[in-house]
């Protein structure tokens, strides 16, 4: 039983991290596209209103990953105190640490 539970830690651990990741990359790519499309803009010297609904549409896609993002560093704080909640005394690795919430990738990728 218990090499079920930690078997099921581990799987729905390799599942959430790249999720995770890639929400936290979405947010970065809105971001910048944002940023691009603004330059652009002015590099063209266009007018403020050119692209106006495509520069909408995208500033509220990057708003929805970046909520994204923040419902899965919370899913993960929760998903944390599982493992030792089931009977499983050490779980994580370089990637996750116990109770360590989603900070360090975080801040690797603003580096």
């Amino acid at each position: 039983m218990l090499n079920e539970r930690r078997l099921a830690v581990e799987t729905v651990a390799a599942a959430f991290l790249p999720t995770e990741h890639a929400a936290e990359q979405t947010a970065i790519l809105g971001a910048r596209c944002i940023a691009a499309m603004i330059e652009q803009r002015v590099a063209a010297g266009l007018p403020l209103d050119t692209g106006a609904e495509a520069f909408a549409l995208v500033t509220d896609a990057t708003f929805h990953a970046l909520k994204a993002r923040a419902a899965l560093i919370n899913a993960h704080q929760l998903l944390a105190t599982i493992p030792a909640s089931i009977g499983i005394k050490s779980y994580g690795g370089d990637e996750c640490p116990p109770n360590e919430p989603f900070t360090s990738a975080v801040l690797k990728s603003v580096a």
